[in-house]
C-alpha cells in the first residue's frame, strides 16, 4: 500500500496534468454535442417539419437560396400542377419599417408579409386571434407577445390601429387582429410583426417560397420534376 502511494505522489504533477488534458476534451465533447444537437433541432417544433421546404433557384451551378422570384404569381401556377404538393406559402420580407402608434414613431425590423394560412403552415403559437380569421381581412397584422406587450402594455392590442411604411411599401393603417408567442431561438427567421399579404403592389416582391409536400413523396424525383417544369417554362 505504502509503495503505491508513493508512486501515485511521485507522477502527481504529471497526473494533474493528464487530468486538466481530459477535462478539457470532455469540456470540448460537451460543448460540441451541445452545438450539434441545437443545429439539428432548427424548425423542428413545426408539427410538418419533415414535409416543409423553402425552395431555391440555381443558375449556372450558383445556387441562390430564398427569395425566388420578382412576383410569386409567376411561379404559383407552375407548383399547382404537381399533385405532390399540398400547400405552398409565399413569405415576403419587408425588412425596416416605421412604425407609428399614438403619434409616436419608432424603426422595426424584419418585417414579413404573409399568406391568410400562415399560422396552418407553421406551428408558431397564437396566442389571441383566430388562425382561421387573423389575416382574413387586407390590413390585418399580428403582433409578438413582446411587442404588443411593448406597445400596448396590459391592454388587449386587438382592434387597435398602428401606422407602418417603409421604403418597399406604402403607408398604411393596419389593424392588429392577433398576437403570438414570440418565435422560438430555433426557428430560422425571427419577426415582431406579420401583416397580411394582398399581392398587390404594394407589397415586396421576392419572396421566399415554401411548401408542403405530401406524405411519402420522393423529394429527390419531386425536385427533378420541378426543374423540367421551370425549363420547359423558361423555353415557352
Amino acid at each position: 500500500m505504502s509503495i503505491l502511494f508513493r508512486r501515485l505522489t511521485k507522477s502527481k504533477p504529471l497526473r494533474i496534468v493528464n487530468l486538466i488534458g481530459l477535462s478539457i476534451v470532455f469540456a470540448c465533447l460537451l460543448l460540441s454535442y451541445g452545438y450539434v444537437k441545437k443545429e439539428l433541432s432548427y424548425d423542428r417544433f413545426h408539427a410538418n417539419a419533415d414535409r416543409m421546404y423553402r425552395l431555391t433557384l440555381q443558375y449556372n451551378d450558383e445556387k441562390i437560396d430564398g427569395r425566388i422570384w420578382n412576383y410569386f404569381d409567376y411561379f404559383d401556377p407552375i407548383i399547382k400542377q404537381i399533385p405532390e404538393i399540398e400547400d405552398i406559402l409565399a413569405l415576403g420580407v419587408g425588412q425596416t419599417g416605421v412604425l407609428t402608434f399614438k403619434g409616436e414613431q419608432q424603426v422595426v425590423h424584419d418585417l414579413y408579409f404573409v399568406d391568410p394560412d400562415f399560422f396552418h403552415f407553421f406551428s408558431f403559437n397564437l396566442l389571441q386571434g383566430d388562425k382561421d380569421k387573423v389575416f382574413e381581412k387586407k390590413q390585418s397584422v399580428a403582433l409578438s407577445k413582446s411587442f404588443a406587450r411593448q406597445l400596448f402594455g396590459t391592454e388587449s392590442p386587438i382592434g387597435k390601429e398602428i401606422q407602418l411604411s417603409g421604403r418597399k411599401f406604402s403607408e398604411s393603417a393596419l389593424n392588429v387582429t392577433g398576437v403570438f408567442q414570440d418565435f422560438p431561438e430555433t426557428s430560422h427567421f425571427h419577426t415582431d410583426i406579420l401583416i397580411r399579404n394582398t399581392n398587390d403592389e404594394d407589397n415586396p416582391g421576392w419572396p421566399y417560397v415554401y411548401i408542403l409536400l405530401k406524405e411519402k413523396t420522393d423529394f429527390k424525383a419531386l425536385e427533378q420534376h420541378l426543374t423540367q417544369k421551370l425549363q420547359e417554362r423558361d423555353n415557352e
